[in-house]
């Protein structure tokens, strides 16, 4: 047998995978116990009616800590979905909240859009801010708006936080005592990063953000500002931005706001939407940067542009120190018209090739945006016809993502004819699928 701390090693793999743990805990007496914990290690609970097994109800997690009581000392993450009107007439996690003394993590997060946190009622608000203060928490994500950010006060135990909403903040809040963030993701919550700038930030080694509109940018170099000394690992999400600017271009309105518009000949350039450098951020050592393209017709020309320009992408990356080790750049590239590809200069991606510090770019292409499949012809007519891309190919740092074919016969056809054409260039990489 082997000894108990080895076996519960073994467990702590295993909490995502429910089956896995059963069976484990079934296969001898003496693995029950120490498996038993990890059932509950990450406890989802909604207080609406649910048909998936896996999230607790409250008549359930009430029946469940009332029958093993040791279970509260399990949880360690807690995964709340609350309805706000249903938590008004019944209110029962408020009691079952004050039980859990060693949460290390809580996510909290509506079941209906725009809720707010005045919109709970006053019992949970109580019981979910005593768990923020928790010695054991650590990790918070809120998917919620207007939430106090002068709840934080006191929390010195937070070192992560997830922010899907909005802050509110009265004008003395900004003096309280709050913990020092190691790691940040904020969503498209330009208004919470001003705040969390001159609260929480200036020790954050991890930051993440995703973007909306240009405008969301400012607040979020607030953020990189405050942590410029201390951060090792960023990652730019830029997808609903450059979804933004699309449907500008689709609903005809003044791309002037927004581009360096040409009227003369229906030219737009896309805008630089980084508006900082990295030479800030003297410590940086991981970077990801996730952005979309897709050809949108020019009303003026009749011809597919790009909304997004690629050099943006290289001259920030050229701003970087030499702590930079990685680099990580996700491009999804979306299909209207195969003569569309020809709008794209890959060019100056070839520029990141002396970079020893670039991960293989993946370009990931589909159809359209509903990332239905695309023909092997069109992969290769990409490739065929452009240079560049051979050469990016050739040099390792570029690798192609896609998925297509009803059947594994055409899956396996289309992998033969790539590789063929891999074979020609003297490509190693070339595709995953």
């Amino acid at each position: 047998m082997l000894p108990l701390e080895i076996l519960d090693k073994i467990f702590s793999y295993l909490w995502a995978d429910v089956a896995a743990l059963k069976a484990c805990s079934q296969a001898h007496s003496a693995f029950f116990k120490p498996a038993e914990r990890y059932f509950f290690t990450h406890v989802t609970f909604c207080n609406k009616p649910c048909d998936n097994p896996d999230i607790m109800g409250p008549s359930f997690f009430s029946k469940l800590l009332s029958d093993r009581p040791h279970i509260v000392n399990c949880i360690e993450f807690l995964h709340l979905s609350v309805d706000p009107v249903t938590l008004w007439s019944d209110d029962s996690i408020s009691t079952i909240l004050p039980q859990l003394l060693t949460l290390k993590g809580i996510t909290l997060k509506s079941t209906r859009n725009q809720t707010t946190w005045d919109g709970l009622s006053g019992s949970f608000q109580a019981a979910f801010l005593a768990c923020l203060r928790l010695p054991s928490m650590s990790e918070v994500v809120l998917e919620i708006h207007e939430f106090p950010l002068a709840a934080f006060n006191g929390c010195a135990g937070i070192a992560s936080l997830v922010l899907d909403g909005t802050l509110h903040n009265s004008e003395d809040d900004t003096s309280f005592s709050y913990p020092q963030l190691e790691t940040l993701q904020l969503i498209h919550c330009p208004s919470a990063a001003t705040l969390i700038s001159k609260t929480m930030a200036s020790n954050l080694s991890d930051f993440s953000f995703s973007s909306y509109r240009e405008e969301e940018f400012p607040p979020f170099v607030e953020v990189l500002t405050a942590c410029s000394n201390s951060l090792i690992k960023l990652e730019l999400d830029i997808r609903l931005t450059c979804m933004y600017l699309r449907s500008l271009n689709t609903l005809h309105l003044n791309l002037a706001v927004y581009t360096e518009f040409d009227a003369q000949d229906g030219t737009f350039t896309p805008p630089s939407i980084f508006p900082f450098t990295l030479a800030t951020l003297p410590l940086l050592e991981h970077l990801t940067i996730r952005l979309e393209m897709q050809a949108c017709l020019n009303h003026h020309t009749s011809r597919p542009q790009y909304l997004f320009s690629l050099p943006t992408i290289v001259q920030l990356l050229r701003t970087a120190s030499s702590s930079l080790k990685h680099i990580d750049l996700q491009v999804d590239l979306y299909i209207i018209e195969r003569f569309s590809i020809d709008q794209v200069d890959w060019s100056p991606l070839t520029a990141l090739i002396p970079l020893k510090s670039i991960h293989p770019i993946n370009l990931c292409v589909s159809a359209d945006l509903h990332h239905r499949p695309i023909d092997p012809a069109t992969i290769l007519y990409i490739l065929e016809r452009n240079a560049d891309l051979s050469e990016m190919l050739r040099q390792g740092i570029l690798v192609l993502r896609t998925k297509w074919g009803p059947s594994v016969f055409d899956y396996l056809y289309n992998v033969q004819v790539l590789l063929e054409w891999a074979r020609n260039i003297n490509s190693s990489r070339l595709l995953e699928s």
